[in-house]
C-alpha cells in the first residue's frame, strides 16, 4: 500500500504538468502556435525538409489537476530533430473546472488541430500517435483506444490516432480512486459506469490494430511499475501489438527527459513506417468457399428479397433486380430495376413497420444520395429525348415530403447534406465542374473546375475526374477546399472512407467488366496502400467499421459470398456461399450472390 500512497500523495505535489523537466527548447526545428479550440493552444515543432513524417501530439501530466505542458518541449524538439513533428499541447483539468469526458475530447480536438497545420504546410502525416506523461498517459490511452468524446468546438476534421505511447501511466484509475475524483467528478460507487468507461485497462480490447508504446522507470516511486506492466498485459490479452520498456535509473521526473525517452520513441516510429513500407506477400485470389466462417454481416442487408438488419427481418420489394440500398432516418431506401413490362427502375422506402412506399420511377436511371444522418436524400431522374434534362429534388424519406426541386442540364448528382448538394456538371457542353446547390436560396456556386465522381461529407472529401480521354484519373481533396489536393492517382480511386476516416476502400479508377478484381485498403488521409485484396469481388464495399470493409465476392469454381476484410487484407466469409454460374460472356468476369449491402 505504501506505492500507493505515494501515488496519491505526490502525483499532484509533485509532478505539476511535466513541469520538472527541462524546458529549455535547444531544437533547430521550425515552430508554430495553432489554437484548435477556443482557450487552447499547440505549438508544432517541424522538422526541416520532411514531406512525410510521423506526428506525435503529447499531452503532459499533472494528476488531473493541472496540465502544463512546458515540461514535455526538450522531448518535442528532440523528436523534430530525428524526422518526427511534435506538438506540445494544452488541455483543461480540474483547475478549469472540468471534469472527464473534457479532457479527453481536448486531447482528440488537439489531435485533429495538429494534424491539420502540419497538412497545410505541405507534410503528410504517417503515423498519428498521441504520447502522454503521467495523467496525461491515461488520458492519451483513453483518447486512442475510445475516441468517441471529441468536444463538438474543435475547428479541424476529426482525425482518429493509430499509435499510443505512455509514459509512466496511472492507467488503471480502480486502483487510484482517492486521486482520480478529480478527473471523474465522483466516486466509483457513485458512477460506476463512468469509471469503467475512463479505465483503459477496461477499454484494453477496443480498437485491437494499433500498436502501443509503453516507458516506465524503474525507479518511478510515484507511479510505480505495476500500473504499466497491468496495462500492459491487457492491451496484448485485447490483440494489441505492445512494447514495453522499463528504464533502468529513470524515475517519474525523469522518464519524459529528451534523452531517456527520446530514441526509444524515435526507434519505435521507424520500426512503425519499416513494418508498413515491408513489401506483403503476393495475396491470393480469394474463394469465399474456402475462407472460414466469421459472424454475419453487421450492416444492413438484402438477402433475395428480405431485409436482414441484426434481428429485424422485413419483406422487401419482390419485382424486379435489387441494386443498391441504404439504411435512412425511420428505415431503408431500395432501388431496383427491370421493374415491370416496362423495365422501370424504381426506388422505395420501406419503414421499419415494414410497409412500402414509392419515391420514385422512372424509364431511365435514378440517382441517388443519402445526407449523413439519413434525414434528407436527393433524386436525380433523367429527362429529354436525349438524357440531357436532370430532374433534382431532394424530399425526407419518411414521409415524402419534398423540400426542393430543380432542373439543370447535363448535371450529375453526387452527394447530400442538410441544406446542400453536390453536382457534378458540363457547362456549354463540355466544361467540367462541381457545383453546390444551396436549397434555401435555391442557388448554384461553382467550386471546382473539375467533375466530382464521388464524395464523403460526414468525413470531408471529394473525388473529381481529372482524366483526359486516353486515362482514368481521379484526384481526392477536402470538401471544403477543393483546390487543395490530398493525393491523385491514375489506378486507385477511393470509394468509401471508414467511419473514423484513417482508412479508405480503394479500386480500380477503370476495369471494363460487371465486377473488379482487388480492393485496396489505403491510408484515408494520403491515399497510401497498405493492403491488397484479389479476386472476382463486386465494384461495392462498406465499412462495417473502422476495421473491416465488406463486399462480395465469387470464386473460380462459382461459389459466392459475402466477404469481410480487415486492413491488412485478411479475410472471412460473413455468409453461406451461394452457387453462382460464372458469367457465360468471359469479360464480365464476374457475377454476384442474392445479396445487396447497405451503404450507411
Amino acid at each position: 500500500m505504501r506505492a500507493l500512497v505515494l501515488v496519491l500523495v505526490l502525483l499532484v505535489g509533485a509532478s505539476t504538468g511535466c513541469a520538472g523537466a527541462e524546458t529549455g527548447d535547444t531544437s533547430r526545428a521550425a515552430s508554430a502556435t495553432v489554437t484548435y479550440a477556443p482557450g487552447l493552444a499547440a505549438t508544432v515543432y517541424l522538422p526541416e525538409g520532411e514531406r512525410r513524417v510521423p506526428v506525435v501530439v503529447m499531452v503532459p501530466g499533472g494528476g488531473w489537476a493541472t496540465a502544463d505542458p512546458s515540461g514535455l518541449i526538450g522531448l518535442a524538439g528532440y523528436l523534430a530533430d530525428h524526422g518526427v513533428a511534435a506538438a506540445t499541447v494544452h488541455v483543461r483539468s480540474a483547475e478549469d473546472g472540468v471534469t472527464y469526458p473534457t479532457p479527453v475530447g481536448d486531447v482528440l480536438c488537439a489531435v485533429a488541430g495538429v494534424v491539420d497545420e502540419v497538412r497545410s504546410r505541405g507534410v503528410r502525416p504517417t503515423t498519428v500517435a498521441v504520447l502522454g506523461h503521467s495523467s496525461g498517459a491515461h488520458l492519451a490511452a483513453l483518447a486512442v483506444l475510445t475516441g468517441d468524446e471529441r468536444s463538438g468546438t474543435c475547428g479541424a476534421p476529426a482525425v482518429r490516432p493509430d499509435a499510443l505511447i505512455g509514459l509512466s501511466g496511472p492507467y488503471d484509475i480502480a486502483q487510484v480512486p482517492d486521486l482520480a475524483v478529480t478527473l471523474l467528478g465522483s466516486t466509483p460507487e457513485e458512477d460506476p459506469a463512468a469509471w469503467t468507461a475512463a479505465n483503459p485497462v477496461r477499454q484494453a480490447a477496443r480498437r485491437p490494430a494499433v500498436p502501443v508504446l509503453l516507458l516506465h522507470g524503474r525507479d518511478d516511486d510515484l507511479v510505480p511499475p505495476s500500473f504499466t506492466e497491468g496495462f500492459a498485459a491487457a492491451l496484448e490479452a485485447g490483440g494489441h501489438r505492445t512494447t514495453v520498456r522499463m528504464v533502468t535509473g529513470a524515475d517519474h521526473d525523469t522518464i519524459y527527459a529528451a534523452e531517456v525517452a527520446g530514441p526509444p520513441v524515435v526507434e519505435w516510429l521507424a520500426s512503425l513506417a519499416q513494418a508498413r513500407a515491408r513489401p506483403a506477400a503476393a495475396p491470393a485470389h480469394l474463394d469465399p468457399a474456402a475462407l472460414p466462417r466469421g459472424a454475419d454481416p453487421g450492416v444492413a442487408r438484402l438477402v433475395r428479397d428480405t431485409l436482414r438488419d441484426g434481428d429485424r427481418r422485413l419483406a422487401a420489394t419482390a419485382r424486379g433486380r435489387h441494386d443498391a440500398l441504404w439504411t435512412v432516418a425511420g428505415g431503408y431506401l431500395l432501388r431496383d430495376y427491370d421493374v415491370g413490362r416496362h423495365h422501370q427502375v424504381r426506388v422505395v422506402f420501406l419503414g421499419r413497420d415494414g410497409k412500402l412506399r414509392t419515391v420514385a420511377r422512372s424509364r431511365a436511371w435514378i440517382d441517388v444520395a443519402v445526407s449523413p444522418d439519413g434525414r434528407r436524400v436527393a433524386i436525380r431522374r433523367i429527362a429529354g429525348r436525349a438524357g440531357q434534362r436532370s430532374l433534382l429534388s431532394v424530399e425526407i424519406p419518411r414521409s415524402g415530403r419534398v423540400l426542393a426541386e430543380h432542373e439543370l442540364r447535363l448535371a450529375t448528382l453526387v452527394a447530400v447534406t442538410g441544406g446542400r448538394v453536390l453536382l457534378a456538371r458540363r457547362l456549354h457542353g463540355h466544361h467540367p465542374v462541381t457545383q453546390w446547390w444551396n436549397l434555401e436560396r435555391d442557388s448554384l456556386r461553382t467550386v471546382a473546375h473539375q467533375a466530382a465522381i464521388r464524395a464523403d461529407t460526414r468525413r470531408g472529401h471529394v473525388v473529381l475526374s481529372t482524366s483526359s480521354v486516353n486515362d482514368a484519373c481521379v484526384r481526392v481533396a477536402p470538401i471544403a477546399a477543393p483546390g487543395r489536393t490530398s493525393w491523385r492517382s491514375c489506378t486507385a480511386g477511393p470509394y468509401a472512407w471508414s467511419p473514423d476516416g484513417t482508412h479508405a476502400a480503394a479500386t480500380r479508377t477503370y476495369f471494363d467488366a460487371a465486377g473488379t478484381d482487388r480492393w485496396w485498403v489505403v491510408d484515408g488521409h494520403d491515399g497510401a496502400r497498405q493492403a491488397r485484396i484479389t479476386g472476382r469481388l463486386d465494384w461495392h464495399a462498406v465499412w462495417e467499421d473502422d476495421d473491416h470493409v465488406l463486399t462480395l465476392a465469387q470464386g473460380d469454381s462459382g461459389g459466392a459470398a459475402v466477404v469481410r476484410c480487415d486492413l491488412t487484407g485478411a479475410c472471412e466469409r460473413a455468409s453461406r456461399t451461394w452457387p453462382t454460374p460464372l458469367p457465360t460472356e468471359p469479360s464480365l468476369y464476374y457475377r454476384s450472390p442474392p445479396v445487396v449491402l447497405a451503404d450507411r
